[in-house]
């Protein structure tokens, strides 16, 4: 068994379209080199953040590239910078929060049993409409993560899944799956805003918790026995 890094560095970049030259001033030897000098063994950098946008020169998703990303190819000097340096660079992907994805495809966002779906209204800033991945979303999800894996192949050393978390919903999909099952679909959304399942299994339906599940078992076979796979915040994979 591997130990985690003993200082890791979370680089959080979640950054909006209204930002102008997103990495027109990098320098990557600067970068690398101020890591070393502040002794971080680990730094997650970023592929797609909370606003939905990639900061690397996308072939399968040339469309979600930030607006103004300067330096097409930042993701990848990130990478080879921190790692002419000895230190590791994991890469995060946003799972259930993407203000981008949620605009487009609302019939991919969790929904409530009076069909309001979680997070603010549109009209309001922040990216907080959640997506459930029981939905077309998985397969965008499945598609991106794989994008990441062909461009870096080797230099990979780990996938940070962000916002993974078992939330109720009632959506088309999930709606489908509850009538396959023969799952009830009575449930109340009085909770806290903060309430998961997670910290309260008892009496919680099976329906809610196994999407997850298999769509996590999915994502490891999908990794095709690449051990490189890490998330936060609901479950830990491993990280080489």
């Amino acid at each position: 068994m591997q130990m985690l890094s003993p200082r890791q560095v979370h680089l959080d970049f979640h950054t909006s379209e209204w930002i102008e030259g997103v990495g027109a001033q990098f320098d990557a030897e600067t970068f690398a080199r101020m890591a070393k000098e502040a002794a971080v063994s680990s730094m997650t950098v970023f592929a797609r953040c909370h606003h939905g946008w990639l900061y690397y020169d996308s072939w399968r998703f040339p469309e979600r590239v930030h607006p103004h990303l300067a330096n097409r190819n930042l993701l990848v000097e990130q990478v080879r910078a921190l790692h002419a340096q000895g230190i590791k660079a994991p890469v995060y992907i946003t799972v259930q929060w993407d203000y981008y994805t949620a605009n487009r495809h609302p019939e991919w966002l969790i929904r409530k049993p009076d069909g309001a779906h979680e997070g603010g209204p549109f009209s309001e800033p922040g990216f907080y409409q959640s997506l459930c991945v029981n939905t077309g979303y998985w397969k965008f999800l499945q598609e991106q993560t794989l994008e990441v894996m062909e461009l870096l192949g080797d230099e990979l050393d780990g996938l940070f899944f962000d916002i993974v978390g078992i939330r109720p919903c009632t959506c088309a999909a999930c709606r489908t799956e509850m009538g396959r099952t023969g799952a009830s679909r009575r449930f109340s959304h009085r909770a806290p805003a903060w309430y998961s399942p997670l910290r309260r299994r008892g009496g919680v339906p099976r329906w809610r918790v196994r999407p997850s599940r298999a769509s996590r078992r999915r994502a490891l076979r999908e990794a095709r026995g690449r051990d490189r796979l890490s998330s936060t915040r609901a479950r830990t994979f491993s990280q080489r």
